[in-house]
This record gives structure tokens, sequence and C-alpha cells, in this order.
């Protein structure tokens, strides 16, 4: 029997089988290979529309922070310029406290009528630098003078009734505060500053 399969392998027709054997494995490899290079190949390319999809999302945050950053600097630019606009007011305030009407207002003039028109516009100039301070003495003297008042009365009257007495101090107290608060804090906070020309 051995010798009959040899004398077949050994045939054209064992040669032929064994080469459709052959080509039919080779060709089974090759339907392998070509499906391996396939998913090799969907796979590169998924992997490029991957790298693609976070390129352009990269893009999309880097031209998004470009375009924020922009707009701050936009903001920046605008609030230094409305701080360059209200250091440039309160110049001008300053200026304005600071000008009097006795400056200048007589070199034009002369004689004894000058003389007059300049003592009258001192005299102004004097009115007007004391209404400030005047006032803030004033307000800062009643507060304590009501406060001091009310607090004797408070011993000594009978004929209300506390209730309405502390109302009453409270009430009197407050609004003097208040005017003494706004006075003396308008008063240094308008006064000349380091803002020089």
């Amino acid at each position: 029997m051995l010798d009959t399969l040899m004398a077949f392998v050994g045939s054209a027709a064992g040669g032929s089988i064994f080469g459709i054997i052959g080509n039919y494995f080779k060709a089974q490899q090759e339907i392998k290979d070509r499906e391996n290079q396939r998913k090799h190949d969907l796979e590169v390319r998924k992997l490029d529309r991957e790298e693609m999809k976070l390129e352009s999302e990269l893009n999309i945050q880097e031209k998004t922070a470009e375009f924020q950053g922009k707009a701050n600097l936009k903001k920046i630019e605008g609030d230094i310029a409305k701080d360059i606009a209200d250091a440039e007011v309160l110049i001008a305030v300053y200026k304005h406290d600071s000008a009097t009407y006795s400056k200048g207002a007589v070199k034009n003039l002369n004689g004894f009528f000058a003389g007059i028109v300049a003592l009258m516009l001192v005299f102004v100039d004097m009115l007007r630098g004391l209404i400030r301070p005047t006032t803030t003495v004033y307000l800062i003297v009643l507060e304590t003078a009501i406060a001091w008042y009310l607090f004797n009365a408070l011993n000594k009257l009978d004929s209300l009734p506390v209730t309405v007495l502390s109302d009453l101090l409270v009430m009197i107290v407050s609004s003097v505060v208040f005017l003494t608060a706004t006075a003396v804090t308008f008063w240094f906070g308008s006064r000349k500053g380091s803002i020089t020309k």
C-alpha cells in the first residue's frame, strides 16, 4: 500500500492534487493577509481620524483661548482708559478746588479800585476756604452737645417714658452722626492729594 501511495504522490495526478491543495492554502493565507491588511488600514484610518479630531479640538481651544485673551486685553485696556479718565476728572476737581477768585482777577486793574476789588476777592476766598472746616467742626460740636444733653435728660426727665426718650435719642443721634460722617468724609476725601500736574 505504501508503494501505491508513493507511486500516486510521485505521479502527475498526485502532483496536481498537492498543487491544488498548496494553491488552496496559499489563497487562504492571501485572503487572511488581505483581511489583516484591510483591518490594519482601517485601524490606521481610525487613528488618523482621532488624531485629526484631537488636532481640531486643540486648534479650537487654542483659538478660543486666543480670542478670550484678546477680549480680556480689550477689557483691561478699557479699564485702564476709564481709570485714566477718572484720574483726569479728579485732577480737574483738585484744580477747581484750589482755584481762587483773587488769583489774577485784578491784574488788569490799577489804583485804589484794584486794591478794594482784590481785598473783597481775598475775603471771598477766605470764606470759601472756611466753609468745609467750619461745617465739620460745627457738626462735631453739635453731635457732642446733643448726646450730652440727651444723656443728662434721660437721667432727669420722668414725664416721658424712657422708651420714647431712648427712641428720640437714637433718632437724633443717628441723624447727626450721618450728617457729621458725611461732612467729615467729604472734607477729608476731597482734600488735595498727591496727584499733581
